[in-house]
């Protein structure tokens, strides 16, 4: 099952990149890749593909747990560079998917998916949000094992 492990913020000023960065986890090997798509207020796909740019496809890697560590190995996918480009109120759906190799030809599935929290984009700037601790300490692990990562916004 794929999750959310960093929120995106609750507001954003629009065409301005994402910060905290969206981050997911998943259980190592459940994913071949995850892609985010846009949902409007309504709940429906916005199609349009330049309202959500950035990096919007990503395959998780695993993030190795500290040594010692009983926990099950997990895989994160982080989006760094997001940016909603009009006003509204919407969310961020990830999809996940798996590839059938023994397939002919080989296969995508949709495995899963996963919702953020509402992000209301505006056209006037908003305050910066900060990510909560126990999502700063894994935006840092995160950082340390060399996974993408905007500039936190001063």
């Amino acid at each position: 099952m794929v999750s959310v492990a960093v929120e995106p913020p609750a507001q954003a000023q629009r065409r301005t990149v994402l910060y905290p960065p969206l981050v997911v986890s998943c259980q190592s090997n459940q994913y071949s890749f995850l892609q985010v798509v846009l949902i409007d207020a309504g709940g429906a796909v916005v199609e349009s593909e330049s309202l959500l740019q950035g990096t919007i496809s990503a395959s998780p890697q695993l993030l190795e747990n500290a040594v010692g560590s009983s926990r099950t190995p997990k895989e994160y996918a982080v989006f760094p560079d997001l940016v909603i480009d009009r006003s509204g109120t919407y969310t961020l759906q990830v999809n996940g998917y798996q590839i059938d190799y023994d397939s002919v030809p080989p296969t995508t599935y949709h495995a899963g998916a996963v919702a953020t929290r509402s992000i209301r984009v505006r056209s006037s700037s908003v305050a910066t949000e900060r990510p909560s601790n126990s999502e700063t300490r894994l935006l840092d692990r995160l950082t340390q094992a060399g996974f993408p990562m905007p500039w936190a916004q001063e």
